[in-house]
């Protein structure tokens, strides 16, 4: 069985939890989670770290392989031919 209460802290009370006690006194163990729905508010120092990674991303590409001998096999690669086109 399955049961969700969308209710207020303010409303959590002895009711509540003999409620429940009976919906589920035949089972042999319960599990009840609680969530919120309000999201924590990121604080500013949190915001700057996400920005400093985000920047730190960019940048120029750095390898150990020779420019020049990497732009030449580029060149040598490419094949020039014409079209048949009708």
């Amino acid at each position: 069985m399955h049961a969700t209460y969308n209710i207020k802290p303010t409303e959590i009370n002895d009711s509540l939890l003999k409620t429940i006690k009976d919906l589920f006194k035949n089972e042999e163990q319960l599990t009840i989670t609680v969530t919120s729905e309000k999201k924590p508010k990121p604080t500013e120092n949190h915001q700057d770290e996400t920005e400093k990674a985000y920047f730190s991303s960019f940048g120029s590409w750095e390898d150990e392989v020779n420019t020049e001998y990497l732009i030449k096999k580029i060149y040598s690669a490419r094949k020039s031919r014409p079209r048949d086109i009708d």
